[in-house]
């Protein structure tokens, strides 16, 4: 059997070397390659894919989101992310969104062909758990509302800038910025804005 991926990554360089190195094995047929969220669901809707690789962080719909996406509408599809961040929250956030294996770029092409094999036949391929060094932090759950808020407070938006973004109030935006302090365990701005760097949650 050979099995149909879709990659999607918005740096057309390491797209393209991927394509070709996973192009040269017997099982593997790239169905398409494509550099935003948007463009790969857009391809879904046209043909069947067994797996999509596709970068965590990316301008618009980030991995997590397409992940989501392709849950949602396209059940019997696999997803698989490739992130620069080793982190266990978000390990932790693409369990949650449906994401069935995270692995760093870093990850050889034999090795990421093996994990393509693995998640289609059912398996999953996430790095293997590890105790949190911040005191649990991988069990945070941020709803997508509040990445949003995130996202935001990271490019230094006021609140009321926020409320205008997301078409809702300050007063609203205040309780996603209580709870996201509240979740992360962040004590500062600082360190919110530190949190959401090192774990990928900040797009480019």
């Amino acid at each position: 059997m050979v099995l149909r991926v879709l990659l999607v990554d918005d740096h057309r360089v390491l797209r393209e070397g991927l394509e070709a190195a996973l192009n040269a094995l017997p099982d593997i047929a790239i169905i398409g390659s494509v550099g935003a969220g948007a463009d790969a669901l857009a391809r879904l809707a046209e043909t069947h894919a067994d797996v999509v690789v596709t970068d965590q962080s990316m301008p618009g719909m980030d991995g997590l989101e397409l992940a989501a996406s392709i849950r949602r509408s396209y059940p019997e599809t696999r997803c698989l992310l490739l992130t620069m961040h080793e982190e266990a929250f978000l390990r932790a956030e693409a369990r949650r969104v449906g994401a069935h294996g995270l692995l760093p770029k870093s990850t050889s092409a034999e090795e990421l062909a093996r994990s393509i094999r693995l998640v289609a036949g059912g398996g999953t391929a996430f790095p293997p758990e590890a105790a949190a060094p911040d005191g649990g932090r991988e069990g945070v759950r941020l709803t997508p509302r509040e990445r949003q808020v995130l996202n935001l407070i990271v490019q230094e938006c006021s609140n009321v800038q926020i409320a205008e973004s997301l078409f809702i109030s300050v007063q609203t935006v205040e309780t996603h910025r209580k709870n996201i302090f509240r979740k992360t365990k962040a004590q500062s701005l600082v360190g919110l804005i530190n949190f959401a760097h090192a774990n990928g949650l900040v797009k480019p």
